[in-house]
């Protein structure tokens, strides 16, 4: 596809990687080890994948003094744990992708006919929990959450989850604020947002032409501080519009500074899923 947002040379560079928060556990530590490696290449994908399912409370050996967790104590740390890794791997690294194997491979897990990491348990818990905390959105978070929301969108846009709400929240909190931030700010915001229509435009599109099953959709339009696009034509009995679309669209458009930034990638992704109606279309919205 034309004006592919790349970096040739980031799937090379060396990755930092952290575990920031206090109290760090031995599953933590295991993880980051393993995880580490297997990013550098000292590790296969087998390999990797059996260190981390060792891990789990049922086959782990204590260390001296260390108590026993449960099954749900696990399962948070380790999300936590992981995704405190995906923090560290910017859009454009290799190890985005690796990283999704990774855990593709341990849901398919199967041993004695159980599926320990079937569906990824306790991850969307997680993951909501921290997608609206505000330290991912000020200067000290802001390129951490931009590699959050290309890890997720990926897995959105290969059909693994179907959290498409946490797509949503980010699209809007780049372009529907009321409170408009400091342009380093905003530029970071909209590069987030990107990364759902450079990994998922196509399934993103598709929700324009979906009906809505549940309540739940109309909280993903609502919320203090965002603008109101209160036009039928913006709150329909889909997800969301094509005119809204079409909005986030134009608003990509005119936050890109040039043919190889994200923003522009994602305004030419979403032209080829649409169809091009984007352009076709007599852009004029009106907001309220």
């Amino acid at each position: 596809m034309a004006n592919q947002y790349t970096n040739r040379h980031a799937a090379r560079d060396n990755l930092s990687l952290n575990l920031r928060y206090i109290n760090r556990s031995v599953v933590s530590h295991e993880m980051h080890y393993a995880i580490s490696r297997f990013l550098e290449n000292h590790l296969s994908e087998e390999e990797a994948v059996y260190h981390l399912d060792s891990l789990r409370p049922t086959k782990r050996v204590l260390i001296y003094r260390e108590t026993a967790e449960t099954q749900e104590q696990f399962l948070d740390e380790f999300w936590r744990s992981f995704l405190e890794l995906v923090f560290d791997v910017p859009p454009e690294h290799d190890g985005q992708w690796k990283l999704l194997n990774l855990i593709l491979q341990l849901n398919g897990l199967n041993e004695s006919g159980r599926f320990f990491w079937a569906g990824f348990p306790r991850l969307r818990e997680y993951t909501r929990s921290i997608w609206k905390m505000s330290i991912y959105h000020h200067s000290c978070g802001l390129q951490r959450w931009v590699n959050l929301n290309s890890f997720f969108s990926r897995m959105y846009g290969a059909s693994i989850i179907d959290w498409y709400d946490l797509g949503i929240h980010s699209l809007r909190w780049a372009f529907e604020r009321e409170a408009q931030p400091q342009p380093s700010v905003a530029s970071k915001r909209v590069k987030a947002a990107a990364q759902w229509m450079i990994n998922a435009a196509p399934r993103l599109f598709r929700l324009t032409q979906t009906l809505a099953t549940s309540a739940d959709e109309e909280v993903l339009h609502e919320g203090t501080g965002f603008i109101a696009l209160t036009q039928p034509e913006y709150i329909g009995d889909v997800v969301f519009t094509e005119t809204r679309w079409i909005f986030w669209n134009q608003s990509f458009l005119q936050h890109s500074s040039n043919q190889g930034d994200a923003a522009y990638a994602a305004y030419t992704h979403m032209n080829y899923a649409d169809g091009f109606i984007s352009i076709q279309w007599n852009w004029n919205p009106s907001q309220e």
